[in-house]
């Protein structure tokens, strides 16, 4: 934050209307990945497990800072904020009263007592009150609802875009980028995810959803949510990458711009980042070493980013914010975004059979708002199982019993009466001592068993295991065999089961549609598996028909002689019957037969010219000058054999009294002219010549 005695004097505000917004934003911004910063990174160093520590600077123009990039699926590794302060303090001061070993300047703050910041804020599990934040400020404050924040919780990492992109998300969207994420992506709010830990806001918005928000020009105003981006200063920045994986935070040691800081975010790995205080506010600190920015005085800030890492943090050993795509926090993932469910993509687990179960009626995702989510990767409930089981059994829920069976799960549990209705139904007990452990997990030992049960199939119990893993001593051997044989599971991989993992929605979605059959494609269920229809007297296709649309089909026979060609009928189980193709010969000289089916007659025979067989029938001349009237030739067949196309006779016998020379010019003329005639049809055989 800049020493200014008004930070709202020099703020650019913006009226503009809409339609001129979304234009100017198109005119200014642009998405881009290819970058003309280049950074080069001086020294490197891992102060503490999970945190790398690196300093560096850019190329054209040179700009120094400081990064650190905090891995958040590392053990020990646990991410925390400042909780609603009396007073500010320096990020050592904070950082040591903590016992982190990282601490780095938060937002932008109001010198008042105690502090407000200009967004909303999260520390130790504790929501800053209203007042104390933006979320309370008047609307004529300038920083009023501007804000973006990123935020962690047990097992998620979250972001909100700023007012300003989400104002302008479909200007934004036609100038290329994606706005599609985070926690309401285009519709502005003060709620925040439940369980949030911690929450740091900031503004502007500098990388979106992997592109950065940039301007032709530094000073080209682009930022119009800070006025002051535009200047060259000391500034900080915080992000995210896009696997959520890593939280980097950025403190420069040069002035910058706000384009310069955002191409910079972006060259050091963000996919999303915000601007927060800069100026004097600018610090860095490690447990280890102090400092690393300022090497002067320390400006006292009113909220601080804290990482705790290593075993000497004293923090569990399990990472506190380790996010999984499709894991319990809801978070959409690309390639589904035309998917029922934003956060199961084609390819994964449990992707058709989670449509299946929505069809059904049996479940609408772990969230609905602001699109339907899944959860595909979290490990699902024992109450949540139950819903899925009571449903897809078609079990009477509408009056469960006035009296709990178990002592867990009240008459106001949200999932009492589909536990009430499996435990009726025969197919749970609990998990010991009369509770049924409603938020417990399921492994597929467990899941082996209350399909079984679902099911109502007899138990099996094979002398040799189907699985490596799953001996015949084993609890659930006879469960796991039973919906193996039922075409249930096929296991784990490499011939295991591995009954002592946890069943993840996603698997409890292929359970629960294999068990129920309710989708097409299980054997043991539907011995029909489509394929194409052939004629064997079957249901190939499984529509109910057999041998559809197979009547006859040509078929031929060969041997030295050629090949011969003909047709033969679907006779039903005794497949394709009665082939009419003759068996090749030789040709027999004389006898008007195409006797080696080379649509050639009497071919290589002395004396005779061959004739060219037409509608597979060998053909002759003329022998009289008598015509039918449709022009068709007539008469024996005693004289040379002719060509016929199309039923125009393209030979003549000779007429008496003409010379032999005549005649061969005459017949020569009448075979071309024949030939030119638009009443010949074509050759059945495209005009090939004779071989």
């Amino acid at each position: 934050m800049n020493m200014l005695p008004r930070r709202e004097d020099r703020i650019t505000r913006v009226g503009l209307p809409g339609a001129l917004v979304s234009l100017v934003l198109l005119l200014f911004t642009r998405p881009h990945t290819a970058r003309a910063i280049t950074i080069v990174w001086d020294t490197s160093s891992y102060p503490y497990p999970g945190i790398q520590v690196r300093q560096g600077h850019s190329v054209t123009p040179s700009r120094n800072f400081y990064a650190a990039f905090i891995s958040l699926c590392s053990d020990y590794v646990h991410v925390t904020a400042t909780a609603p302060p009396s007073a500010r303090q320096t990020a050592g001061a904070w950082g040591s009263g903590q016992g982190v070993q990282l601490a780095v300047n938060g937002d932008f703050f109001e010198y008042v007592t105690p502090p407000t910041v200009y967004g909303d804020a999260v520390g130790g599990g504790v929501h800053w009150p209203a007042w104390q934040t933006g979320v309370g400020a008047p609307s004529w404050k300038w920083y009023y609802q501007r804000w973006g924040w990123i935020a962690v919780g047990p097992g998620w990492v979250e972001f909100s875009h700023t007012k300003h992109v989400k104002d302008n998300a479909a200007a934004f969207q036609a100038a290329g980028y994606s706005v599609s994420q985070g926690w309401y992506p285009t519709t502005f709010t003060t709620d925040i995810p439940a369980g949030t830990l911690a929450l740091v806001s900031g503004f502007s918005e500098l990388v979106s959803e992997g592109m950065v928000i940039g301007c032709p020009d530094p000073t080209g105003g682009c930022f119009p949510d800070r006025g002051d981006m535009d200047e060259w200063h000391l500034r900080t920045a915080m992000g995210i990458t896009e696997d959520r994986s890593t939280l980097i935070f950025v403190v420069m040691t040069s002035s910058t711009s706000g384009e310069e800081l955002a191409e910079i975010m972006f060259e050091v790995g963000a996919w999303q980042a915000f601007n927060v205080d800069g100026g004097g506010s600018s610090t860095l600190w490690l447990a280890s070493s102090g400092y690393l920015h300022p090497t002067g005085a320390v400006r006292p800030v009113a909220n601080h980013w804290g990482v705790f890492a290593g075993a000497a943090s004293g923090q569990p050993q399990a990472p506190g914010s380790c996010h999984v795509l499709g894991g319990c926090f809801a978070t959409p993932v690309a390639g589904a975004e035309s998917e029922d469910f934003k956060d199961l993509p084609p390819g994964w687990v449990g992707h058709a059979e989670a449509s299946v179960l929505l069809s059904e009626g049996i479940t609408s995702g772990c969230a609905q708002a602001p699109v339907m989510m899944f959860c595909p990767r979290c490990p699902i409930q024992r109450g949540e199982l139950a819903v899925f089981l009571a449903r897809a059994a078609g079990l009477d829920t509408s009056a469960p019993p006035a009296t709990p069976t178990f002592n867990d799960v009240p008459t106001t549990h949200p999932q009492y009466a589909y536990i009430e209705a499996i435990a009726a139904a025969g197919i749970t007990s609990g998990c010991g001592s009369g509770s049924f452990c409603p938020e417990g997990t399921v492994t597929r030992a467990h899941a082996a068993a209350f399909m079984q049960r679902a099911a109502g199939w007899p138990l099996i119990s094979p002398a040799t295991p189907t699985f490596g893993d799953v001996p015949t001593s084993h609890t659930f051997y006879s469960e796991i065999e039973t919906i193996a044989d039922m075409c249930v599971t096929s296991g784990c991989g490499n011939g295991d089961y591995c009954p002592d993992n946890l069943v993840t929605r996603a698997m409890a979605a292929v359970f629960i549609v294999r068990t129920f059959d309710l989708q097409d494609g299980n054997p043991c269920f539907d011995p029909c598996q489509p394929e194409a229809e052939i004629c064997d007297g079957l249901d190939n296709n499984c529509d109910g028909q057999i041998d559809e649309d197979l009547t006859t089909q040509s078929c031929e026979h060969t041997n030295a002689w050629g090949t011969c060609h003909g047709q033969e009928t679907c006779s039903g189980p005794a497949g394709w019957t009665g082939c009419t193709a003759a068996e090749p010969a030789e040709e027999i000289c004389g006898d008007g037969l195409d006797n080696n089916c080379d649509n050639w007659i009497d071919e290589g025979c002395p004396g005779i010219d061959a004739g060219l067989v037409s509608d597979g029938a060998a053909t002759t001349d003329a022998s009289t000058t008598d015509a039918s009237p449709s022009g068709d030739a007539s008469g024996d067949a005693s004289g040379s054999p002719g060509l016929v196309h199309g039923g125009c006779a393209c030979g003549a016998a000779a007429p008496p009294g003409l010379p032999l020379s005549l005649l061969v010019w005459l017949g020569l003329a009448l075979w071309l002219s024949c030939r030119r005639r638009s009443d010949c049809g074509a050759s059945e055989h495209d005009g090939q010549a004779k071989p």
